[in-house]
C-alpha cells in the first residue's frame, strides 16, 4: 500500500489545489485538472492507496463548494474502488 500526503493547508484557489494533487499523486501527462478527470484516475487505478488531504477549515472556507464537492467525489471513488481510501486531516 502506497500513502500520499497532500498538504493543502496553503491552498485558496481550485487551481492551487489541482496543483497539489499533481506535485504528489502520479497523475498522467493529460490530467485535465478538473473533479471529473481526478475521479476518473483515482477509480482506474488497483494500486492499493492511501490519499492523505492534511487541511485546515480556511481551506474549507476559501473554497466553499467546490471543497465540498471535492470531498463528495473523494467519498465516491472510495466507493468504486475498493482499494482506496481518502482521509481529510484537520491540522490547524
Amino acid at each position: 500500500m502506497v500513502i500520499y500526503r497532500i498538504d493543502i493547508r496553503d491552498v485558496r484557489t481550485r487551481d492551487e489545489l489541482h496543483s497539489k494533487i499533481a506535485e504528489v499523486l502520479p497523475l498522467p501527462e493529460y490530467y485535465g485538472r478538473n473533479l471529473d478527470a481526478l475521479f476518473d484516475i483515482l477509480t482506474e487505478s488497483a494500486e492499493e492507496r492511501v490519499i492523505e488531504f492534511i487541511t485546515e477549515p480556511s481551506v474549507e472556507e476559501a473554497l466553499c463548494k467546490f471543497y465540498r464537492a471535492m470531498t463528495a467525489m473523494c467519498r465516491a471513488a472510495e466507493e468504486d474502488n475498493p482499494n482506496l481510501e481518502v482521509i481529510f486531516l484537520d491540522e490547524e
